[in-house]
């Protein structure tokens, strides 16, 4: 009996390592080290967002609700852009609303469309093809 604890303990400790990732918890460390509402902690906020949302989709929420908070709040459009993304992005892994993901995303690829910043606008058009693929609608997809 003994030797099967030891053995169950041994082989369980290691792969408990394999479960962390020390980038995300490098993120939020300092998320909560510099509480300083600005663009920088926007990007961070939403790259914990990045990490998240395949493996915890619920999880992000708070983050991105804070990222847009703080984007509204000093008039950073390129964050209210990624915002809506994100927002996108969790109805569509979370809980499934695509119709509501579907909004999100367009409004992302409207806001960046708008300020011309055809960097981020590549990730709302790849998001929005994925929201379209869920829905079925793969002739709005090619129209994009």
């Amino acid at each position: 009996m003994s030797r099967t604890l030891i053995f169950l303990i041994l082989f369980f400790i290691p792969l408990s390592g394999f479960t962390q990732n020390p980038e995300l918890d490098s993120l939020i460390g300092v998320l909560n080290a510099e509480p300083i509402r600005d663009s920088t902690r926007v990007n961070r906020l939403i790259e914990v967002h990045g990490h998240l949302i395949l493996s915890d989709a619920s999880a992000t929420l708070p983050y991105v609700e804070e990222a847009m908070s703080i984007s509204k709040e000093i008039g950073f459009t390129t964050g209210i852009g990624f915002c809506e993304n994100a927002m996108g992005m969790y109805h569509l892994y979370h809980n499934e609303n695509k119709e509501k993901a579907l909004e999100h995303v367009l409004r992302s690829v409207e806001i960046l469309d708008s300020i011309g910043d055809t960097k981020h606008i590549i990730i709302s058009y790849n998001n929005l093809g994925l929201v379209y693929q869920r829905l079925d609608r793969y002739e709005d997809s090619q129209v994009i």
